[in-house]
């Protein structure tokens, strides 16, 4: 089996791991180029033979930056990026082509974790919010809405009053909705619970339409929840990662 490094490309950053026990790194889209190539390179200097670059994306121009560094950096490796043909999931939807592919790959991983004929749920909370759901051996569809920094992004830029709070921590929720006694807080604690409780409670709907479902959780949003998720819940903040590298058993 080749080497692979595992390429997880979504809306705010480049994530890639050159083994299933390194770690998985981040090259954030906030950075300038040179910066990101220095992180790229970085990641990449002990990888001695020729390796495949296995990469999950979403962002096409983020997929032609990082193949066009492959190129130069090491041009004796295989760039490959995974199409849906790759992923071995029947899919209930209209047009499975224009599925996201990280979506039906992370629906794919779970039903391998979960069994493929039990039912599964999987929610992917970034700058967007996914929710997909794999019953009778088959991704059934799913739920797309705005993640905690896009809905920030919203209301400071179709607003005239309300300030920009993309780069402030999230504040420190617990199973109770809280009230802010200023702007701030009040956007802080509205936006970060509503994704937090809405979340739970749409899971728990989708639970009962399709009983006995685990659920996998992942994403950037929910670092700093985990101990709020329901207990049942499988959380893995890198778990298209470890998709990446199961995929690259079946390939």
């Amino acid at each position: 089996m080749q080497k692979v490094v595992a390429v997880d490309i979504g809306n705010s950053a480049i994530k890639l791991a050159v083994s299933p026990h390194a770690p998985v790194v981040r090259i954030g889209s906030e950075l300038d180029n040179t910066a990101r190539v220095n992180e790229l390179a970085n990641v990449i200097a002990e990888l001695e033979a020729p390796v495949q670059w296995l990469v999950c994306s979403v962002d096409k121009e983020e997929s032609a930056w990082l193949e066009a560094q492959v190129s130069k950096l090491r041009p004796s490796d295989e760039f490959r990026l995974i199409a849906e043909s790759d992923i071995e999931l029947s899919s209930c939807v209209e047009d499975r082509e224009a599925l996201g592919r990280d979506r039906l790959l992370a629906s794919w991983y779970a039903a391998v974790r979960n069994g493929i004929e039990s039912n599964s749920i999987i929610v992917d909370a970034g700058t967007a919010v996914t929710i997909d759901v794999v019953s009778n051996r088959c991704h059934q569809g799913g739920l797309i809405f705005p993640g905690s920094h896009t809905c920030l992004a919203a209301l400071s830029s179709k607003t005239d009053a309300l300030p920009d709070l993309t780069q402030t921590p999230p504040p420190i929720l617990n199973t109770e909705v809280q009230l802010g006694r200023s702007t701030e807080p009040a956007i802080l604690f509205g936006v970060h619970q509503l994704q937090l409780f809405g979340i739970v409670a749409m899971v728990r709907s989708l639970q009962q339409q399709y009983p006995d479902s685990s659920v996998f959780c992942c994403g950037g949003m929910f670092e700093s929840v985990q101990e709020l998720l329901p207990k049942d819940w499988n959380y893995k903040q890198d778990f298209l990662i470890e998709a990446i590298f199961e995929l690259n058993k079946h390939l």
